[in-house]
């Protein structure tokens, strides 16, 4: 059974219409089912015991939406398919599912498909019976893939607004099984209390209690409450004992009972404690195939130091862990990373700004995955001091080992340029090579290596005034800094931006866009690109995201190996909350966020 509060709302995709059914195929067989009220009553308490007996569960869940109705054909409401697909797609995709890992399920799921029926209508008053063989009719007309084809499937009808549940009195939602030419299948169904934007949060709340039920329970004999725990009739599943609700990824989700907690809850990740400067992000060469994301922020608290965490991508949506605290008793402002080539797989180096000067760490690449300093950098036996900005630096391929290279802003004006030299023993650093000086101060710099020139130019974008300038230094054999040169993107110089941007070069058309994202005044993120393969390299944007949220302090970017050829993800931290967003690879390339990555 489900038990949730209620309220459907915005929906769109591609209009595809699905051919005339009517024939139902035999055999069809119907069993349990499992349903969803209106809100009634609190979560349960630690003494809810839910127990395991062992059947099927859908570990790694395929949603096929089916959005079923006439009225999902027209224009003229404002609950959208667009926005319903998204919402579903934000909602696989964050760490709300991370939890379902002691049921057996992996904690993720995939949006297969989205499909408008709009050749005819559910009744108003509707049964499961009419649900099933809409459903069994489109398998059978080849318009959506059999049970036996996937095992995985859940078909989600999305009912439209003005329909009720003739057999089960003031259920919203519900999940049940059936079996199709001797396979089983499960379906799920969702009403929308009506037409407008706020009956998205509705459905997706009651979306959200289905989905979770449908994986753990799919059958009705696998994660089930014992005895007595559920009151209503049915089968007792891990949402009905579940009232409250909370937002992840801008979504509203209802929370559901995590046996191992002894509580309800919404799974958001498990970074811990409020970051005391901007967050430094990579995927790294750790883990399997997948390759791990590493992220080190500031430590807030008397004691400073930095915080490494870490998400293990072998394993689908596995929350952050850690953390673990390094450095205490320096109190850094801002830190860049990356993994270097000194050890297997490599070392994690991080140059903090720390007290007005810069400081690296360094973390071995194991067994024993220990960081080692603060180590002060020293130019010619000076510190690197007199900063107005936090560093960025990055492994370049200068020199046999490859050189680091390091950018800060300067309190006195301009950008200084220290460089490593990685093949001498002793890795002297070298340096001031100021540039910018003319344009003033500058508040915060973003520095690559580009595949323009030979071994690569370097290739920074830095903040003066609340205005994105770009500079770029040859790869020899003058190594000269140019610039600056505004960010022009569709005509307009780009101002009023602030916090750390972040530049990269992605892996989209054949030269490899440049991919920018930078916090704006106005509140929200900023995303720029720019085509490398155009002689002009004209800039497009901004595409604007995360707004409502307030102003950023900073942004961490990489193109990740995630989608094809690889999503955009990003880590921000939002007034000590650090959070995460990710752009798919295409065809839409949508913004999807924020997901909170603070802990409880």
């Amino acid at each position: 059974m489900d038990n949730i509060a209620i309220d459907p709302s915005s929906i769109g995709g591609s209009p595809e219409r699905a051919p005339a059914f009517g024939i139902v195929a035999s055999p069809v067989a119907v069993r349990v089912i499992a349903g969803v009220r209106g809100p009634s009553g609190d979560d349960a308490g630690p003494g809810t015991i839910f127990n395991d007996g062992h059947g099927k569960v859908l570990d790694s869940v395929h949603v096929q939406l089916i959005f079923w109705g006439l009225s999902w054909a027209t224009v003229d409401f404002d609950l959208r398919v667009e926005d319903v697909v998204n919402a579903v797609i934000t909602i696989l995709d964050s760490p709300y599912m991370s939890t379902l890992q002691q049921y057996r399920v992996t904690g993720s799921g995939t949006l297969v498909g989205s499909m408008l029926v709009t050749d005819s209508d559910p009744p108003a008053v509707f049964t499961d019976t009419d649900v099933r063989k809409m459903v069994v009719a489109l398998v059978n007309s080849g318009s959506l893939p059999a049970p036996a084809d996937d095992p995985q499937l859940l078909y989600c009808v999305i009912l439209p607004a003005g329909r009720t549940s003739a057999v089960n009195d003031g259920f919203v939602g519900e999940h049940f099984n059936f079996t199709l030419n001797g396979s089983p299948g499960q379906i799920a169904w969702v009403t929308t209390n009506d037409r407008t934007i706020s009956a998205l949060s509705t459905l997706t709340t009651i979306f959200s209690h289905e989905l979770v039920e449908s994986c753990s329970d799919p059958q009705f004999d696998s994660i089930l409450g014992a005895p007595g725990t559920c009151t209503q009739q049915g089968a007792c599943e891990i949402g009905d004992v579940c009232q409250s609700t909370d937002v992840v990824g801008g979504v509203l989700v209802q929370s559901y009972w995590s046996q191992q907690d002894r509580r309800c809850l919404v799974p958001k990740g498990i970074v811990r404690g409020a970051p005391a400067g901007n967050a430094a992000f990579i995927q790294g060469r750790f883990g399997g195939q997948r390759g791990n994301f590493e992220m080190v922020v500031p430590a807030s608290g008397i004691q400073g130091g930095l915080v490494h965490y870490v998400r293990l991508n072998d394993r689908a949506f596995v929350p952050w862990a850690g953390p673990n605290t390094f450095g205490q008793g320096v109190f850094v402002q801002g830190a860049s990373m990356i993994q270097s080539n000194f050890g297997s797989p490599g070392n994690l180096e991080v140059i903090a700004r720390a007290g007005g000067e810069l400081v690296a760490f360094v973390r071995d690449s194991g067994p024993a995955f220990h960081w080692f300093g603060p180590v002060p950098i020293r130019v010619n036996g000076q510190p690197i001091s007199g900063l107005s900005g936090d560093p960025c630096f990055i492994q370049s391929r200068f020199g046999a080992r490859g050189n680091f290279e390091l950018v800060v802003p300067l309190a006195s004006g301009g950008i200084a340029h220290y460089d490593r030299n990685n093949d001498d023993p002793t890795f002297p650093w070298f340096g001031p090579n100021v540039f910018g000086a003319d344009v003033g101060i500058f508040s915060s710099v973003s520095l690559i290596q580009s595949n323009f020139g030979t071994p690569g130019n370097l290739e920074v974008v830095a903040i003066a005034n609340g205005q994105l300038l770009h500079f770029s230094r040859d790869s020899g054999p003058g190594f000269h800094w140019f610039g600056p040169e505004p960010v022009i993107a569709n005509g307009r110089a780009v101002t009023g931006v602030t916090g750390n941007p972040s530049l990269i070069q992605g892996r989209f058309l054949k030269r490899g866009n440049f991919e920018l994202v930078v916090p704006i005044l106005e509140g929200g993120l900023a995303h720029f690109d720019r085509d490398n393969d155009d002689p002009a390299f004209p800039w497009f944007g901004p595409n604007i995201f995360g707004e409502g949220l307030g102003t950023f302090a900073s942004v961490s970017l990489i193109q990740s190996n995630f989608g094809h050829p690889g999503n955009l993800e990003l880590v921000v931290n939002a007034e000590g909350v650090l959070m995460a967003f990710f752009r798919d690879s295409g065809p839409a390339f949508h913004w999807f966020g924020p997901y909170e990555i603070t802990a409880e």
